[in-house]
């Protein structure tokens, strides 16, 4: 073997693998890819195309000694499709990456072993004819090829290497690579390619080739492609060196369309019979978007001579244009040495105008074919000579003559405007005749060479034609499009797609124009107010409320108009409300309770659904413990829909479960049960728990008797209450909840303290506290919990705090009272109610109460008005403000919301704000860059 051409010496390895997920085991030595600084610390690898440098798959590197590698790449192959990938593999440290080496690889069929290898060079001589290589190490579904392929022989250039794999069931397809031989003389130290038209030697786009061993190299050409459009290109490609290039090498490539991969190619001979009726051709060797058509395949069966080959490549979203080549074709007694051509007249064989050609038994004429000089009716012949025998040729007939051209003065004009069409044509004799059709009807509008005025006197979409001839019938024919504009106002009609929708549901509005050219401008507006971003002739829209007006202009495109816009009548929408529907949740349900009715669903009425299914039962008993979706579907009178939807565990019964008392399921008794007393905390609405499990007593009522082991407590301090306490929960500790005085001077925000005073101490206590109107509470202790009373005077608030691990809470609970600022002078009581204490055995404690009040002085938040400083005061009439002037003032909701500003001219100026509601707003002053905020109440 001549280890001088040797296809990558040390680097290329054909790998016969078995099925998917196998081991290969590769090999990588130091001196070869080791970064010369440093030891190997990554290894990256990559299927067919490369990511690039860092982008491809890590593989960890464990077997590191020095700088070698021992690399076990296993599983590998997983997902890959059966017959030959490129695989490329690479190391590297902090400093950089060695080359990119690649190993060819074959997967084996997936009904045998591989038994059998073979190759060939450029020409396919068919399955099973190639030249075949010996497998010898074959065990069981396994072997490991090394195989050197020859390429003594091989002229100096690019070839085409085509490796296939099988055993007796069949053959892997054949895989295809450039590889390029170095000139005698040297290495190959540069590459060229150009697509379609040759620039000339050393003008083509230089490849760099990054993989060259000793003087071959394979091409990965795989970017190649980018910029160029859907359909066939003709690739050229040519090596070299200082001392020259070798000869230029054409390959025929689909590109695929931008829509998607090529999935189809189809080819035909001579004659078109249509799109999607030529011969299929099998596309093995598609990566990516392109497509390495092999010529010879295509020719089988064609007789010896000049054919004309028609291409096209595409997918289920169409088909590319179609490509035509002009071929010759030799049967298996010789290669093609000589194509020419001549006009009408035969010279004679051998003595016409050669053409060049690229190949051997087929060849592929790539060049521009010089027309006849003379007009008229001319035919070409074309043929060629492949062992001393001449083929049949290839003739066509073809009309020379003019070259008919025009101008129009635009591609629109106006009905009954009269225009100039000026006759552009060329290479015109005396004798050329021209026939002008308008109208596309058919029937000649004008004759002559001579510019002349034309008027339209219908709007529409014209075919203007001329045709000329100047010798015998050869005729010529030149077309264009002409669009004629209504001179008539334009119109707009407005559409809806319903007549009336729910609330929430999108409704799509189409805008038909009429006489407004073909690129309107469009502007959607909804009671008068323009919908941003809605420029098309539709308008999709889910925020409608009833009665609202839609209306949409039209800025005409029409030059011939005399009218600009035009605004079409409005349609006044009907949006019914979609229902408020509610679900109240479920706790777990255990798999030994019984049946249970669907219920919590508000408004009464509707459907529910449990996992999609509509029920209105759900056995626990009957299916499986996991999480299930519980869904409840009202529909209103006006057949609007609102759905709400929860989820619900459905659990074996543990150690733990099915405790009397444990309303919230969480396998234990403890405070947390108690929550089912409080209406509303934070805006949380405790459920209607499950009356099969939580109503303990039975007396159709969830509250806190349901608790068995509280069983003592009840709401309220009567005298009769605490005696039952006493009866149920036998001596209790004697506990003192005060309520503490608060001065609130005329402070903005006061402290009110509870003191827990006695020889128990509670885990858990729960009380009300109805304050003064305005007042508003926050926590200020960790551990305490302030919501608003549900079902009783928007100031009544719940106060809860707890241990979570019944251990005593403190002494001590304070709350954070926020005061309006307009409140009056006075004192006002404050006394806790409904108190319930538990202690940290669950049992109860009985309790007595000490009320306090809150005292306010002087009218609240007036401080600091004497000092200069910015501020506010309440009046009756507005907002005064003070020391602010070139400031402004800003109004919000209690919700945060923005609700009005003004700037402040003065350093006292009453703002009047009468958008204001009833309500609990802050108003904030911002001036030289410090906020002032005082909240009050607009009553």
């Amino acid at each position: 073997m001549n280890n001088a051409h040797r296809l990558q010496r040390q680097c290329v390895r054909w790998l016969a693998m078995c099925g998917l997920g196998c081991l290969l085991v590769i090999s990588l030595h130091a001196q070869n890819i080791a970064p010369s600084d440093g030891v190997i610390d990554r290894v990256e690898y990559f299927w067919d195309d490369d990511p690039g440098f860092g982008l491809a798959t890590r593989y960890a590197v464990p077997d590191v000694t020095g700088s070698e590698a021992l690399l076990s790449m296993d599983v590998l192959t997983e997902g890959l499709g059966r017959g030959l990938h490129m695989l490329g593999v690479r190391v590297g440290n902090t400093a950089g990456w060695s080359p990119t080496y690649r190993y060819m690889v074959a997967v084996s069929p997936s009904d045998g072993v591989i038994d059998r290898v073979e190759y060939f060079w450029d020409d396919d001589p068919g399955f099973g004819l190639a030249t075949r290589y010996a497998v010898p190490d074959v065990t069981g579904s396994e072997a490991l090829l090394s195989m050197d392929v020859l390429t003594e022989g091989l002229g100096r250039g690019l070839h085409m290497l085509g490796v296939r794999v099988g055993n007796t069931a069949g053959w892997s397809p054949t895989y295809r690579y450039m590889v390029a031989v170095s000139p005698s003389d040297g290495v190959i130290d540069r590459v060229e390619y150009f697509w379609d038209d040759d620039p000339g030697f050393g003008l083509a786009t230089r490849y760099a080739v990054p993989d060259v061993i000793g003087s071959e190299a394979v091409l990965s050409m795989d970017v190649l492609t980018e910029g160029l459009g859907r359909g066939l290109h003709m690739l050229g490609v040519r090596v070299g060196n200082t001392a020259g290039w070798s000869p230029t090498y054409r390959y025929m490539v689909a590109v695929s369309p931008s829509d998607g991969v090529i999935d189809r190619v189809e080819y035909f001979w001579d004659e078109d019979p249509g799109f999607g009726l030529a011969t299929r051709y099998a596309v093995p060797d598609v990566i990516g978007s392109e497509a390495v058509l092999s010529m010879d395949v295509l020719t089988e069966g064609l007789g010896r001579g000049l054919h004309m080959l028609g291409v096209r490549v595409g997918n289920t979203a169409g088909w590319s244009p179609t490509y035509r080549y002009m071929v010759a074709v030799s049967p298996s007694d010789g290669v093609i040495d000589r194509v020419e051509y001549f006009w009408d007249e035969d010279p004679g064989f051998g003595l016409a105008t050669p053409l060049p050609f690229t190949g051997t038994d087929v060849a592929v004429v790539d060049t521009d074919i010089e027309s006849y000089a003379g007009y008229g009716s001319h035919t070409l012949v074309v043929r060629a000579r492949s062992g001393g025998v001449w083929g049949s040729p290839l003739i066509r007939t073809f009309c020379i003559n003019a070259e008919p051209d025009f101008s129009l003065p635009a591609d629109t004009v106006c009905r009954g405007e009269k225009f100039t069409v000026t006759n552009t044509t060329r290479g015109a004799t005396e004798e050329t005749v021209y026939s002008w059709d308008m109208d596309g009807d058919g029937k000649a509008d004008a004759t002559g060479a001579d510019d002349f005025v034309y008027t339209y006197a219908k709007a529409g979409e014209y075919m203007v034609s001329l045709s000329v001839k100047t010798v015998g019938d050869c005729e010529t024919t030149c077309t264009k499009p002409v669009v004629v504009l209504d001179t008539a106002d334009p119109s707009v009609r407005l559409n809806a797609s319903v007549s009336a929708s729910c609330s929430g549901d999108t409704v799509m509005f189409t805008a038909k124009t009429f006489n407004a050219g073909g690129y309107p401008e469009y502007e959607w507006t909804v009671n008068g107010e323009v919908v941003r971003g809605a420029t098309g002739d539709t308008l999709l829209t889910g925020t409608l409320s009833d009665r609202d007006r839609v209306q949409v202009t039209v800025l005409s495109s029409n030059p011939c108009s005399p009218v600009n816009t035009v605004t079409s009548p409005a349609i006044t929408v009907t949006v019914n409300p979609s229902p408020e529907v509610s679900l109240a949740p479920l706790f777990p349900v255990y798999t030994t309770e019984d049946n249970f009715i669907l219920s919590g669903g508000m408004p009464e009425g509707g459907i529910y659904y449990i996992n999609g299914s509509e029920a209105s039962v759900f056995a626990p008993k009957e299916n499986a413990s996991g999480s299930y979706t519980m869904s409840y579907r009202y529909a209103n009178a006006h057949g609007c829909v609102s759905e709400a939807v929860q989820t619900f565990a459905l659990r074996e019964p543990g150690a733990g479960s099915l405790l009397l008392g444990d309303v919230n399921k969480d396998e234990r008794v403890d405070i947390m049960d108690i929550l089912c007393t409080v209406d509303h905390i934070f805006g949380r609405v405790f459920p209607t728990w499950n009356r099969l499990t939580a109503d303990i007593d039975s007396d159709g009522r969830i509250d806190v008797t349901d608790i068995i082991g509280i069983a003592g407590i009840i709401l309220g301090d009567d005298a009769t209450g605490r005696a039952a306490r006493q009866a149920a929960a036998g001596a209790a500790d004697d506990v003192t909840l005060t309520a503490m005085d608060a001065d609130a001077g005329n402070a903005t925000e006061v402290y009110l303290n509870f003191a827990l005073r006695g020889a128990g101490r509670p885990c858990g206590v729960q009380f009300d506290v109805t304050m003064p109107e305005g007042v508003e509470l926050e926590t200020a202790t960790e551990g305490l919990v302030v919501g608003r009373k549900a079902g009783t005077a928007a100031n009544t608030y719940t106060l809860l705090a707890y241990s979570s691990d019944l251990r005593p809470v403190g002494g001590q609970l304070s709350v954070r009272a926020v005061l309006p600022v307009n409140m009056d002078e006075g004192s006002y009581p404050v006394v806790p109610e409904n108190v319930v204490m538990v202690a940290g055995d669950m049992r109860a404690i009985d309790h007595s109460i000490a009320p306090g009040r809150l005292t306010v002085g002087s009218p609240t938040a007036v401080r600091g008005l004497a000092d200069g400083r910015p501020a506010i005061v309440v009046e009756s009439d507005g907002l005064r403000v003070l020391n602010a002037g070139g400031g402004s003032l800003s109004v919000y909701d209690a919700g945060g919301r923005f609700v009005a500003a003004s700037t402040i001219g003065g350093d006292n100026e009453l703002v009047s704000i009468p958008v204001l509601v009833q309500g609990t707003y802050v108003a904030e002053i911002n001036k030289d860059g410090r906020t002032v905020r005082t909240k009050f109440i607009r009553k």
